[in-house]
Order: C-alpha cells, then structure tokens, then sequence
C-alpha cells in the first residue's frame, strides 16, 4: 500500500519557511507552498530555495482575504503574485489555493485564464488554531489516506508536527 500523501503549506512566506524546508529535506519529502504575494518581498531566496529543493510553489493570493468579491481582479492580483513567483523561482506556478478555501465557479474560472488550477484538500488538522505539537500529529495521521492532500499551515508547532508526520513513514509528494 502506499503511504504517499501531499503535505502542503498556506499563508507563507514566513519564520518557519526555512524551517519546514529543513525538516521535509532530512525526510527527502516534497511539499507544494500556497505563497501571499504581499508576503514575498525579502524572501525571494527562501522560495528559490524550496524550488531547487523540488518543491511546488505555488498561490494563495495577493492577500489573505476572500477572493470571491471580485473574481477578476483577485485573479489579476493572483497573476501577480505568479509573476514574483516565477521570477524567484524560474517556473510560473500551476496552482491556486483560495484562502479559506473560499470558492466559486466565477473565481476558479477567472483563475484558469491566467494558467492557475485552483486545488482544495482532503485533510484540515485545524493547526491555524495552535492546539500543539502532538494534536496536530494526532489530527492529522487520524484522517490521512494515501493520495490525501493535507491543509497545513507555516506555524511553529506545524514544523514539529511535519517531522512527527514524516517519521511516522507517510510520505510527502507535491499537489499532482
């Protein structure tokens, strides 16, 4: 059976992107980064980092807000965000996570012209809330299958829960 699963992280770049990017290369783990463009400036070699590392870099928007109000002009923001992306990285991202989640059939559409598939996930361990280490471990393993995405985010007792995750034999894949 396989233990392959998508571990991916929201609401970077921030403290802990290095951090992850250390605990996913001791286990070999890849993992795709829903990147805030306002985020961005000053930690364009942290990304290139995770790119050369394998990782998949992808949206989260310009901001962290819903983007179901306009769905163009996020879009455009998105595009945005894309293109500081590609130029820390040297690819244009594929994906887009909207924040929260929050969708429609308007602003998926209004992302695909601008090349981004949007993507959701199947495993929310809620570590937002800041429950610690091993509840989000715990959250977590509780509801993985193989070929799960995980909804993570760049939070310091996420690290340690990653390396938890990982050292329990699930393997980490980007977004496919």
């Amino acid at each position: 059976m396989s233990t392959e699963v998508a571990l991916t992280f929201d609401d970077g770049p921030g403290e802990v992107t290095g951090a992850l990017l250390d605990v996913l290369g001791r286990h070999g783990a890849r993992a795709t980064f829903f990147c805030v463009g306002e985020l961005i400036a000053g930690r364009e070699g942290e990304l290139a980092r995770a790119a050369r590392e394998g990782h998949e870099i992808a949206v989260h928007g310009w901001t962290h807000e819903d983007h179901r109000d306009d769905p163009e002009a996020r879009a455009a923001a998105a595009a945005r965000t894309a293109d500081l992306l590609e130029a820390a990285c040297g690819a244009r991202p594929r994906l887009f996570r909207p924040p929260y989640g929050y969708t429609s059939p308007q602003l998926e559409a209004a992302m695909a012209r601008r090349g981004l598939r949007t993507v959701l996930w199947d495993v929310d361990p809620r570590d937002w809330e800041d429950p610690g280490v091993q509840a989000v471990h715990e959250r977590t393993v509780a509801e993985l299958a193989p070929g799960a995405i995980v909804l993570l985010h760049e939070r310091p007792d996420t690290v340690a829960a990653v390396d938890l995750i990982l050292g329990a034999g699930w393997r980490s894949v980007t977004v496919r």
